[in-house]
């Protein structure tokens, strides 16, 4: 009877399983408990739900076994069986609200200064602004001694506007205001020459001579300055070729006269002026009409025109 039991609770356990049964996957009466064979108990298992060939139920054996038992209790969970195949993913639920705006985070540190970036081409010149105020006239400059000469005399005494130089021609001009001790002082002369007259265009050559008068002192006097001019040009017009040239009197770049003492207000000076040798034909050829004394700056003074020389040159001579 204690077998019969077993053997059936057995048999409710493993009616669902009875195909694992058969392959060996339940056997829970095998051992000690059953003194059969395990195949036996595997045969009659596998006759439970089985039909006759008749198709009539078999109640034989049933009503061999007797009224069931009292169902005993329920043996231990057999072993975990495989894992199914995954199932449909379901339906994606409904969104949840939005939660709370979380704390703001602290400021992150500053980075590193980049690169400066490459110079931009330089854009177009804006329009020219407006013409500034007049400023306040300056300070005057400083003013120059400047006189003028057109009245000379000849040796005899005679006077004119314009002299010939058969003879000699003098003038004399005063140191007056503005001038400033040391400027220099220039003499500028203005002449003309008839190209007819020119004999020896290599010995245009005058002798200058020059007197300062200061007052309670001496008479001071230099002579045989030698200016030699040009030989005829192209300024030439009506057979005539007018003249100028320069002369500073006072200065290195000149005749470097009356350095000591030097000249001030107030003092005379008296120029002439004679071609080199009277008897030659070429001294008629030339009139004098004018003398300009102007005062500079040092270092504007320059002498152009003609060439200081120390003597005639060799070979001038129309005496012979």
């Amino acid at each position: 009877m204690f077998v019969r039991r077993i053997c059936r609770i057995t048999i409710a356990g493993c009616l669902g399983l009875a195909v694992l049964v058969a392959g060996g996957g339940c056997n829970p009466l095998s051992g000690s408990l059953l003194g059969v064979g395990s195949g036996a108990l595997l045969a009659a298992l596998a006759a439970v739900n089985q039909t006759s060939d008749e198709g009539a139920t078999n109640t034989t054996g049933q009503a061999a076994l007797g009224a069931p038992g009292v169902e005993g209790p329920a043996g231990p969970e057999g072993p975990q069986g495989e894992t199914g195949p995954q199932g449909d993913q379901g339906e994606t639920g409904a969104q949840g609200d939005q939660g709370e705006t979380g704390a703001r985070g602290d400021q992150g540190a500053t980075g590193a200064q980049g690169d400066q970036g490459a110079t931009g081409a330089q854009g177009d010149q804006g329009p020219a602004g407006p013409q500034g105020s007049q400023g306040d006239q300056g300070p005057a400059g400083p003013e120059f001694m400047d006189v003028y000469i057109d009245r000379f005399r000849d040796i005899e005494g005679g006077a004119g506007n314009r002299v010939s130089f058969q003879g000699a021609a003098g003038w004399r001009v005063a140191i007056v205001q503005p001038y400033t001790t040391p400027d220099p002082l220039t003499m500028r002369l203005f002449m003309t020459r008839r190209l007819a007259d020119i004999t020896a265009p290599d010995c245009q050559v005058f002798r200058l001579a020059i007197v300062r008068r200061i007052a309670g002192a001496p008479i001071e006097t230099v002579d045989n300055i030698y200016l030699q001019l040009p030989a005829p040009g192209e300024n030439i017009q009506d057979g005539s070729e007018y003249l100028v040239f320069d002369v500073p009197i006072n200065s290195a770049a000149g005749l470097d006269l009356f350095m000591d003492p030097p000249l001030y207000l107030g003092q005379l000076l008296s120029f002439g002026l004679e071609f080199f040798d009277p008897a030659c034909p070429d001294a008629d050829a030339y009139k004098l009409f004018g003398a300009e004394f102007f005062e500079t700056v040092a270092g504007n003074e320059s002498l152009s025109g003609v060439t200081i020389l120390p003597e005639v040159p060799p070979g001038c001579n129309c005496s012979d």
